[in-house]
């Protein structure tokens, strides 16, 4: 025997199967599926004050109650480092002392080290699993790829029909930055094949290739999520929206409004490009920002003679259960 329930907001979450008593009988009440995020389950903020590479930034979130990733770089004022192998790039959110710490970095001269601004995504426990989808139904997860070497195209077994993915964290060890002629710079997505969500991820790199230490990956149900164009009108709460061929230096206007959807970077192709290893500039920018009420994309790579174009993933939430907050400052690092 089902009792049906009535209440619009109960009907959004889904519970466990649980046992009551009515009139003495023992009655099994049947878990309902993720129909809808609840309200403020996610909030997006840049992270800005130049915060150096390599130090640790403790972003006062706590472990217990959120779960975190990065959905935007900027790499500033910087000069690359071409000269043997080293550790190219990463950017991620990690677990310290019961809080979410962010750690980034670029291979650069030590004279001229870059500064970075960020943007993170946080969902609550209550919504999202860590480590895989896990055995209970909540409609997010999070979930860490480690040394996955050169070069990388990896099933993760996850069904595009089930899931909508993208990545929210990286890191690209012991490689030799390529700064000779034009080609793909960087590679770092989801795309689905064959039913399933592959990861690709590389970097420009000659006679030592990088190794992919560590990619982290955000998957949504698609009871709450699907690919298209962000629409108020859908009944899903989670849009992933691709847009090819944006500029080098670019400054893209999605037409995404920003009281309507909240919004950040999950995935990130520039190609075409020739690396300036020359001197000290902006190394890296991808992300998305609001202005004039809709959602740019901010989408650079620092070269020179041939100058790359761009392929972007664009996560959207809607607003009320994503909220964008006030830019955080820097606090510490250690």
């Amino acid at each position: 025997m089902t009792i049906a329930r009535n209440s619009s907001a109960e009907a959004r979450l889904p519970k466990t199967f649980v046992t009551s008593l009515f009139f003495g009988l023992s009655i099994l009440v049947a878990a309902p599926a993720w129909s809808a995020l609840p309200a403020d389950s996610i909030f997006v903020r840049h992270i800005r004050g130049g915060f150096g590479e390599t130090l640790g930034f403790d972003t006062h979130v706590p472990t217990s109650a959120y779960a975190c990733g990065i959905v935007g770089v900027a790499a500033l004022g910087g000069d690359i480092n071409e000269d043997d192998d080293g550790d190219i790039l990463y950017a991620f959110a990690y677990q310290q002392s019961g809080n979410w710490w962010i750690k980034a970095d670029f291979r650069s001269h030590r004279d001229d080290h870059e500064t970075w601004d960020l943007t993170l995504l946080c969902a609550k426990r209550a919504v999202a699993n860590l480590g895989g989808p896990g055995s209970s139904s909540v409609p997010l997860f999070f979930q860490t790829y480690t040394n996955r070497g050169d070069n990388v195209d990896y099933d993760t077994g996850y069904s595009t029909a089930s899931y909508v993915c993208g990545i929210v964290g990286y890191e690209a060890l012991d490689g030799d930055i390529n700064e000779n002629g034009s080609g793909t710079i960087l590679r770092m997505y989801m795309y689905p094949s064959l039913g399933r969500w592959r990861i690709r991820a590389d970097f420009r790199t000659h006679h030592d290739n990088e190794n992919w230490n560590r990619i982290d990956v955000l998957c949504a149900r698609t009871s709450v999520a699907t690919i298209g164009t962000p629409s108020t009108s859908s009944s899903k709460d989670v849009f992933l929206k691709e847009y090819f061929g944006l500029a080098s230096n670019g400054f893209f206007n999605t037409g995404i409004s920003t009281s309507s959807f909240v919004c950040g970077l999950v995935g990130m192709e520039a190609y075409d490009g020739d690396i300036e290893e020359h001197g000290k500039g902006d190394i890296l920018q991808a992300y998305a920002y609001r202005q004039s009420g809709t959602w740019w994309i901010r989408s650079d790579f620092r070269t020179h003679n041939n100058h790359e174009n761009w392929n972007m993933k664009l996560l959207c939430i809607k607003s009320g259960p994503a909220s964008w907050q006030a830019p955080l400052p820097l606090a510490c690092g250690t």
